[in-house]
């Protein structure tokens, strides 16, 4: 069949998806640690095979399964023929949202945010740094995702399921909003030092230089991320 596991088809984009990835990985997109690429097996296949695959993974509830279907929650289509695409999108996104067990399990393998903070109250760093992601982005994301799937808005950026989220007057708007304020205050952060850190010929990463934060922007993360320190739980409440 069109797309068979070591299939003629297969071979052609596992020889394409091992050149892409290096020249990406070459471009400054390192390779995928857990191995999530093109280049792998498990990740590649025909629209058939990625339908079997997340109904065999939307019926377990092992941490690799919620890994691997968690994905294609956020799937976009960039190239080639987009309907494959948005099939594949519909589909997960159909079948994720009529599982409740899944959104529940989904949700419970959030953890709120680790404090950001020291005992003194300063920012907990490394070199300097603050871990935007570990400690704030990670956890919203995540929220913002199963809360839409358990509500069937399907949408795939994080303030479009919240202000979803929002218009169906579901949960707190006065919390929401505020989630969604953190959500654009720590990304604009982030991509800023990213941007700096480019111009510096650094490696860019999610860490944020603190010290170069004025009075009020120091003032503005740490209340950005008091008020999303229990979004994990606002998302166990809502599915």
């Amino acid at each position: 069949a069109e797309g068979e596991p070591d299939g003629e088809n297969d071979q052609w984009f596992a020889a394409m998806a091992e050149k892409m990835t290096h020249m990406l990985h070459h471009a400054g997109v390192p390779l995928c640690k857990g191995n999530v690429m093109a280049s792998n097996p498990a990740f590649r296949g025909s629209l058939a095979t990625w339908k079997a695959r997340i109904d065999s993974w939307v019926g377990r509830t092992t941490p690799e399964d919620l890994l691997n279907v968690d994905i294609f929650f956020d799937l976009l289509p960039v190239h080639g023929d987009l309907g494959l695409g948005h099939e594949l999108f519909d589909h997960a996104w159909n079948i994720g949202k009529s599982h409740h067990a899944l959104t529940h399990h989904m949700a419970a393998n959030i953890s709120d945010p680790a404090s950001p903070f020291t005992m003194f109250g300063g920012f907990r760093t490394e070199n300097g740094r603050l871990d935007i992601k570990a400690y704030g982005l990670f956890a919203i994301v995540a929220a913002a995702r199963v809360m839409a799937l358990s509500h069937g808005i399907p949408v795939h950026s994080t303030r479009s399921r919240l202000e979803g989220l929002v218009e169906r007057e579901i949960g707190n708007a006065g919390d929401i909003k505020a989630v969604m304020a953190a959500h654009s205050l720590l990304l604009g952060m982030m991509l800023m030092q990213q941007s700096r850190d480019l111009d510096a010929g650094l490696k860019p990463t999610n860490a944020v230089n603190v010290d170069m934060l004025d009075a009020g922007q120091k003032e503005a993360l740490k209340g950005a991320l008091k008020r999303i320190s229990s979004v994990a739980s606002m998302a166990r409440g809502l599915v």
